[in-house]
């Protein structure tokens, strides 16, 4: 472009080097920074930087040819300038301002957007408040020349600059936007191919393109010419390229491929998240005017009437159409498609072919081959509008690095469900002697106060662990220093207080349980690595570190907690940031519905986190005079690795994993289950006519603690028998929820209950508590408890009760409540078998292998399945098949003895948080082996 070096015309008293190097990195700093890290979640790390280098080169070398055509022509706005086009000027001015207008609005639009969600998370207004009174502020600004803005690049710069030092502070400290989506670094995906890359490139362009700018600014240089006018793009853009890679890359490793379209919507909570979106809205302010000025430029050099008028309208107009727009993403995507194919090719390409006289055969070409890039990007961008994060999951090519639990169940329900089995708990726990607490002193010195968990040794709140039932007294011990919402107040608990929060366990939160079998130096001297080859786990210590995932305080429900405590005038900031950093801490996630790397409900967690196919745990050595099982070699040539079984008999297949921690210690060996003077392992015998409160299931009503004879009264087999009658898989469809009773999974749940009351109807004890009743008869007694048929609703009645207060909510959760006292199912399957005749009619027979297999199937827990199917049915088998009746209940004795040994009950929490022994230690264990004697006792009726 020789001879275009030096200004024809040298303007006076223009924009600075500096200003217009700011003014360049302000015009790409709008509302397109803003969607960067939501498109390169579907582009992956490598690609997106890669891409913005491509898009911003290409913006440099078309900016480059229009100021080099502008400088040559003399005109200073794109649209004069596609105007001096042979033969198609006119018509290629026209589609110029127009779609200059278009985008350009479309993007005042974005910026009123970003001003208004900012000004709503920081004040009580409308919508159409928040719109209006950014478009007042930005209003004065576009009546402002180049220089003047100067003050407002500054600003737009250190706002986009503070946002990433936000986003690097907070990383760095821990916090993630969506741990169950990408925690850190390891979970992003470096590199990978898919439809994510053109929506990259659609959004670079909206956040690139300053075609329209440019040349105005051009105008306004001072001592202007095209080579010093390079170097500031150079200079601009080089640290745009630094800016956008830095900030899209932060932002997608902390909060994750679930990354909003509006980055600024997943800022961390607190002052420094709010200030960040403060300083965003004043940045997007100061680009406001800039891009205004491309709009009315042809009206201020035709002088072609008042460019004031045009500035004010264009100004009213973009307030209105932001009043009704909230979706950046969507926007930024067409926005830049549209631009791409106009600003980026068609116009630097025709000015490139027409008014710089280059006639050269390649640069023909290479602006032809613009023009049809142009062209496909804009296409692809109008038609591939979203991201496509779960593909770019699914094809990643180098990656950087299901619910179970009870409370699970409750965590998933209705807020309208939640709130009406929170009052039957209260009237559960006045009866068990328990009082319902005050709303009075919600100070700070309030928060401080003990909370009342019941008293111990009262009916259906025995053992240890009185405290602990999630249906009365719903307490436990703080296994770190809290703050939490309480009832409407916000308390404050020590580690080892009682606290009012339930979560599975004798403490909460759970601790984190480190896994040796990834961490090989995780175990101390007196350890060994006790590793688990097994097809599936559940959430026990698989969130992110060895967390457990606490459902119930992760939900919604409990931030609106927080949200209504925040809401008191009399309660200070930092008892409510207290009371999120708790919150924060306990889920692993700021984020509501996120739980330590999992997400409660929908699309968003890693199966390769739950689905482990082996799992390790530190456990204490076996030392001598204690039980034990035979293990192989763990030294000499052919060592294994880690501590497996060895073969014993025909029931313990040589190799076999280790699922209880009962290795002996270097220099012990174990005798096996054939030496019969130290055989086996001793326990204490489990008194009679107890029921143990637990942190899992209710143990409130419970029939030996209220007998004064053995056997149960029909009023108790009627009820175990409604309790037993709605056993099914919890995580499939549970008798809380519509999914249970209409819709297509209601043929298979009544199909199980029409078994479930066949086979207790064969075992029933007719001669103590009268005839079974019909399966007509149960559903009667049933409805007329709950006050609804809910089988008779149909699917949309069902769920719209369900999520609101009233009768449906009611009879969910009362029936929802049965299904949470598996006490009452295992009295009644005692209370038959030790109650049959001999001989046991062949029916009867059939009946109690039914139910061990049925059981199997659909007991409501899928871990309490797994203890029976593998504790029970794989060790002991199915029922005898003999007509003893004494046999049967030996054996059901022994089954549900193999079976307590895993429950909360026992061992205070889930098995692989909590051994026998740490139970013990912390003395929260019960003891759980009934002899076949004891058992007689309570259960067998002398006719």
């Amino acid at each position: 472009m020789e001879g275009l070096d030096s200004p024809l015309l040298e303007p006076q008293h223009g924009a600075s080097q500096l200003a217009l190097i700011l003014n360049l990195i302000n015009a790409t700093l709008g509302c397109g920074i803003l969607s960067l890290p939501w498109a390169t979640a579907g582009a992956s790390l490598v690609p997106a930087a890669m891409l913005t280098l491509v898009v911003l080169a290409a913006n440099v070398g078309t900016n480059l040819i229009l100021v080099y055509a502008a400088e040559k022509e003399q005109v200073f706005d794109l649209g004069g300038l596609l105007g001096r086009l042979p033969h198609a000027g006119r018509s290629a001015r026209a589609l110029c301002e127009a779609m200059i207008w278009i985008t350009v609005f479309m993007c005042l639009v974005g910026y009123l957007v970003v001003i208004a969600d900012s000004l709503q998370r920081l004040l009580p207004l409308e919508r159409y408040l928040a719109v209006f009174a950014g478009a007042t502020v930005v209003l004065p600004l576009c009546f402002m020349d180049q220089q003047h803005l100067a003050f407002s690049s500054t600003l737009s710069i250190a706002a986009n600059l503070y946002v990433c030092c936000v986003l690097v502070a907070a990383f760095s400290l821990g916090w993630r936007g969506d741990p169950g989506k990408f925690e850190d670094v390891e979970d992003c995906c470096l590199l990978g191919f898919g439809r994510g890359d053109l929506a990259m490139v659609s959004v670079l362009m909206q956040a690139a393109v300053v075609q329209m700018c440019i040349l105005p600014m051009y105008e306004q240089m001072d001592r202007r010419s095209p080579r010093r006018f390079a170097a500031c793009l150079g200079i601009s853009f080089g640290f745009v390229a630094l800016l956008f890679i830095g900030f899209s890359g932060i932002a997608y490793i902390a909060i994750g491929p679930k990354v909003s379209s509006n980055v600024l919507l997943d800022l961390p909570h607190g002052p420094f998240g709010s200030f960040a979106r403060v300083v965003m809205a004043f940045a997007v302010i100061g680009v406001y005017p800039i891009l205004t000025s491309s709009m009315v430029a042809p009206i201020r050099h035709q002088q072609s009437g008042p460019w004031q008028s045009a500035t004010v309208g264009i100004v009213a107009c973009s307030a209105v159409v932001a009043c009704v727009t909230t979706d950046l993403g969507e926007v930024n995507v067409i926005s830049g498609a549209c631009q791409a194919a106009v600003f980026v090719a068609l116009a630097p390409a025709l000015v490139g072919l027409c008014l710089l006289e280059q006639s050269s055969r390649l640069w023909r070409f290479s602006m032809a081959l613009l023009i049809c890039v142009g062209f496909m990007v804009c296409i692809a961008g109008l038609v591939f509008k979203d991201n496509y994060v779960p593909e770019m999951e699914a094809s990643c090519l180098w990656p950087a690095m299901c619910l179970a639990s009870p409370s699970e169940y409750w965590a998933l329900a209705s807020p309208a469900v939640r709130k009406a089995r929170a009052l039957q708990g209260l009237e559960a726990g006045k009866a068990l002697g328990g009082r319902r607490l005050s709303s009075e002193n919600n100070s700070e010195a309030g928060s401080w106060a003990p909370v009342w968990c019941g008293q111990e040794k009262y009916n259906g709140a025995a053992g240890q662990m009185w405290y602990a039932n999630p249906f009365t007294t719903a307490c436990s011990r703080a296994s770190m220093d809290l703050v939490y919402v309480d009832g409407g107040r916000a308390r404050v608990a020590k580690k080892g207080d009682f606290i009012k929060m339930t979560c599975d366990n004798w403490e909460c939160p759970i601790p984190p349980v480190v896994d040796c079998y990834f961490d090989r130096n995780a175990c101390q001297a007196d350890e060994w690595c006790m590793v688990i080859t097994h097809e599936k786990w559940g959430a026990w210590a698989m969130g992110k570190k060895g967390h457990t995932p606490n459902f119930e305080l992760c939900g919604e429900q409990y931030y609106a907690e927080i949200e209504a405590i925040a809401s008191q005038g009399d309660v200070r900031n930092v008892t409510v940031e207290a009371l999120k950093l708790s919150r924060d801490r306990i889920c692993g996630s700021s984020t509501v519905g996120m739980a330590n790397g999992i997400q409660l409900e929908g699309y968003g967690y890693s199966e390769t986190q739950l689905w482990k196919p082996s799992h390790g745990r530190c456990v204490k050595y076996r030392q001598e005079g204690q039980s034990c099982i035979p293990t192989l070699a763990t030294h000499g040539r052919f060592a294994n690795a880690f501590v497996r079984r060895a073969q014993t008999g025909a029931s313990y297949p040589n190799g076999g994993t280790m699922e209880r921690p009962l290795a002996c210690a270097p220099g012990l060996v174990c005798t096996g289950p054939d030496f019969d003077v130290l055989p086996s392992t001793c326990v204490k015998e489990r008194p009679r006519d107890v029921c143990y409160a637990g942190p899992w299931w209710d143990s409130s009503r419970c029939p030996r603690t209220s007998m004064q004879r053995s056997g149960l009264s029909t009023e108790w087999a009627l009820e175990s028998l409604q309790t037993a009658f709605l056993v099914f898989p919890g995580e499939v469809a549970s008798a809380m929820h519509c999914k249970y009773w209409t819709g297509p999974m209601a043929t298979f749940t009544a199909e199980v209950r029409k078994v479930t009351h066949n086979i207790f109807r064969a075992l029933w004890p007719s001669h103590l508590v009268g005839d079974c009743p019909t399966l007509e008869e149960l559903y009667a007694s049933m409805w007329r408890q709950t006050g609804v048929d809910l089988t008779a609703l149909s699917p949309e009645e069902c769920e719209a009760g369900e999520g609101r207060d009233g009768r449906i909510a009611e009879a969910l959760a009362l029936v929802g409540s049965w299904t949470h006292r598996p006490n009452l199912l295992w009295s009644l399957i005692h209370f038959s078998m030790h109650n049959q005749p001999s001989p046991m009619s062949r029916n009867a027979v059939a009946a109690s292998t039914a139910l061990a297999s049925h059981l199997s199937e659909n007991f409501w827990c899928n871990d309490c399945r797994g203890f029976f199917t593998v504790g029970v049915l794989s060790v002991v088998g199915l029922p005898p098949q003999n007509p003893d009746g004494e046999e049967h209940a030996r054996y059901w004795n022994l089954g549900h003895n193999i079976a307590s040994e895993h429950v909360a009950t026992t061992r205070g929490g889930h098995p692989w948080i909590n051994t026998l022994e740490e139970a013990q230690d912390a003395d929260v264990g019960n003891p759980f082996f009934v002899p076949y004697e004891a058992s007689v006792k309570m259960w067998h009726v002398e006719a």
